[in-house]
């Protein structure tokens, strides 16, 4: 659970300050308006705080209350992303099936250390 918590913190950490600083480095992002880079810089500040808050919960597992509220937050997040994604691809809107599937996986991984 640990590695898993760290490794995912610092994938979001990582992917939060590249959609934060320079989303258009993002093939998806390069030709994009400017109200959709402001969104995904929206994003990157969320995937920066979430991930910021798993690499603190990673390094300091002893806390147990710490990290059962840390594994409902993080379920309530991937889960949210995922269906963010999948209700853009039903309404028809152009979405990356990809990520969807990413944060569903991750949901089910978080969900699993929670319940067990």
């Amino acid at each position: 659970m640990q590695l898993f918590i760290l490794l995912t913190g610092i994938g979001e950490l990582l992917v939060g300050l590249l959609m934060f600083l320079k989303p258009n480095a993002i093939p998806q992002f390069a030709k994009a308006s400017p109200i959709t880079r402001a969104t995904a810089r929206m994003y990157g500040a969320a995937a920066i705080s979430i991930g910021v808050f798993a690499v603190m919960v990673g390094l300091h597992l002893e806390e147990a209350s710490l990290l059962h509220h840390f594994l409902i937050i993080y379920l309530i997040f991937h889960t949210l992303v995922a269906a963010s994604v999948f209700l853009a691809i039903r309404v028809g809107e152009s979405a990356d099936t990809k990520v969807g599937i990413l944060h569903a996986i991750l949901a089910a991984i978080t969900a699993f250390f929670l319940f067990s």
